[in-house]
């Protein structure tokens, strides 16, 4: 198996149909679902488990868990892939050959590790913009992309890497720091220069993007060791940025993003 596709849902029937719809739709076959539901009761089991009687390669959990993060590491623990993505419930890949792309890579680099690319972040309205990721190298300042447009190789015994419970809404921030300390050699990693995944924006890092730039300040000092002042700057930066965003969001957009390509929509 060569992808484990994580899903991870609470009460988003419409958003989980997206994502399975977008992996329908995928040229390149040889991967798991795996759905992490957290016990929703909007027609969510209905649906999963009328899904499983017509799939093979399609396995799932619903009970209560303590969060999004401990659900995400129920979907690890799962997992039988040789590489890991992370897709909740709404989110999709960015095109119908996305999977084949990335196969495609892994196989003329065989040492890949951790590969990542841009995002097409959806908004409400259902309109695209195309996120550019920045080098993995800047991890310092942030999150590099959105944590869609990833894939991870599964580690097993003393490698094998959980996200932590410690945060409550950057834990994933923390996790690709300590994903990025096991990548050894540049050729491990792998940065593919178009989007990867369609993200739909609002998460609980969004709604509360305050909270989570002071868990981030915590994570730079623990995971990178990063000095006082520095770390001081970079989220007194983050949180102007964030008020901006809120005051100009078209402005903002416009700094941020790139114009979405032909044939992306």
């Amino acid at each position: 198996m060569r992808f484990s596709v994580i899903t991870v849902c609470l009460n988003n029937l419409e958003g989980l149909k997206k994502t399975h719809n977008s992996l329908e739709m995928q040229t390149y076959i040889n991967f798991e679902w795996i759905v992490v539901d957290g016990g929703s009761v909007d027609g969510t089991l209905a649906f999963l488990e009328k899904i499983k009687q017509n799939t093979t390669h399609m396995r799932f959990v619903s009970e209560p868990d303590k969060g999004l993060y401990d659900a995400m590491n129920k979907g690890i623990r799962m997992a039988r892939g040789d590489y890991l993505v992370f897709m909740n419930s709404g989110d999709m890949f960015a095109m119908d050959d996305t999977l084949a792309h990335v196969s495609a890579v892994i196989e003329e680099n065989p040492e890949t590790i951790f590969i990542y690319g841009d995002s097409l972040d959806v908004d409400s309205e259902g309109k695209l913009y195309h996120r550019k990721a920045r080098n993995h190298q800047e991890i310092y300042r942030g999150m590099i992309t959105q944590h869609q447009s990833m894939f991870f190789a599964r580690f097993e015994g003393e490698q094998k890497l959980f996200y932590s419970d410690k945060y409550r809404y950057s834990s994933d921030y923390d996790y690709i720091i300590r994903y990025l300390n096991l990548c050894k050699n540049k050729e491990s990693i792998i940065h593919i220069r178009e989007p990867l995944s369609r993200f739909q924006l609002g998460g609980l890092n969004e709604t509360r993007r305050f909270k989570a730039i002071r868990e981030d300040f915590l994570i730079r000092k623990r995971q990178l060791n990063m000095g006082w002042m520095q770390n001081t700057i970079l989220m007194g930066a983050h949180f102007l940025h964030t008020h901006l965003k809120r005051l100009f969001p078209g402005l903002m957009k416009k700094v941020r993003y790139s114009p979405v390509e032909k044939g992306m929509s």
